[in-house]
């Protein structure tokens, strides 16, 4: 009977072993199972986000051709001056379009061409940098895009990169990114934070132009880099605060106001300064449930239709909108 026993005692333990290690598996293949699921669910909604980022461009195109360019300059500033988001609902979730003007913004990869270096100089100095480092700034920035290895005064080429640790060779091309900065010599995270709001990153190294009929007050640094400078920064608030209900005609009109009267204009980049926009740029926030992508496009549209020039991805990819910071209270 003892024997009978202990054999009954065997097969229930080795019975109940085998029903845990069956459990065991189970739970280990419905838990395959989930997530399975779940990473084929996000491939899903990430593709179909994909998709809706390539309908944001495409209605970026059409908006631009139908409702831009079919209008008057004047009547596009008057759009681009006060934008509207553009929003459309769908399924679980919304998608934001907001359109602006390309042009309010000093592009990186024209420092070598025409006054750019001069130009990205004077809002460094805007902006509160002390002139002997704007000018290191301004060198090294130039040093990283040139195609040579001799330094400017106070730059940086492959010497001083390959010094550090990790070392790493100067780009020798255009800055393809703001964020590329923080690559260059001299560039910190609080001044690139402080640049961030005037400055952009074209694929093409051509001469920077600036609307004056779209300008924020809050933009007036990045007008005062164009007139001069720092000592600038009063007259260009007022261009920017009186200007026509209809906008600065053209140039001659432009010189004409009170804020320019008596004014040296022989070292101002006044030709860079238009009165319609060229580029035209267009961020898109995609939200599906918790799911978000982030898209941004330049377009040129200076020969009367749309042309694509750049497209980015995430949140470094977009322009932040430069704001008048409140007073100090006393």
């Amino acid at each position: 009977m003892a024997a009978q026993n202990s054999e009954r005692g065997a097969v229930l333990l080795t019975t109940i072993l085998v029903m845990a290690v069956m459990a065991t598996l189970a739970v280990a293949i419905f838990d395959d199972l989930r997530y399975a699921v779940r990473r084929a669910n996000n491939i899903q909604t990430a593709a179909q986000m994909e998709l809706y980022a390539d309908g944001a461009e495409d209605f970026a195109v059409q908006y631009l051709s139908t409702a831009m360019l079919s209008v008057s300059p004047a009547q596009m500033n008057g759009q681009l001056a006060a934008p509207e988001p553009i929003v459309f609902p769908i399924e679980n979730g919304v998608m934001t379009l907001s359109v602006r003007d390309g042009t309010q913004c000093l592009s990186l990869s024209q420092l070598n061409v025409g006054n750019g270096r001069r130009n990205f100089r004077q809002l460094l100095e805007v902006l509160g940098v002390a002139p002997a480092q704007a000018t290191q700034l301004v060198s090294a920035a130039s040093d990283w895009q040139d195609a040579d290895t001799a330094p400017l005064p106070g730059g940086a080429e492959d010497g001083h990169y390959l010094s550090l640790d990790p070392p790493y060779r100067s780009a020798n091309t255009p800055i393809s990114a703001v964020m590329e900065l923080r690559a260059i010599r001299g560039f910190d995270a609080e001044t690139v934070l402080a640049l961030r709001p005037y400055i952009c990153a074209r694929p093409n190294p051509a001469k920077s132009t600036l609307n004056v009929n779209t300008l924020s007050p809050a933009q007036a640094p990045l007008l005062a880099a164009y007139l001069g400078g720092a000592d600038w920064l009063s007259a260009a608030q007022d261009l920017i605060l009186n200007r026509p209900a209809g906008g600065y005609a053209d140039l001659n009109v432009l010189r004409e106001q009170p804020a320019l009267q008596g004014q040296d204009l022989r070292d101002a980049d006044i030709d860079a300064l238009i009165f319609a926009p060229n580029y035209i740029w267009v961020e898109a926030q995609i939200r599906q449930g918790d799911y978000m992508r982030l898209r941004s496009f330049e377009f040129d549209i200076s020969r009367g239709a749309p042309e694509r020039i750049a497209r980015r991805r995430g949140a470094e990819g977009l322009r932040p909108i430069a704001v008048v910071e409140p007073q100090d209270q006393p």
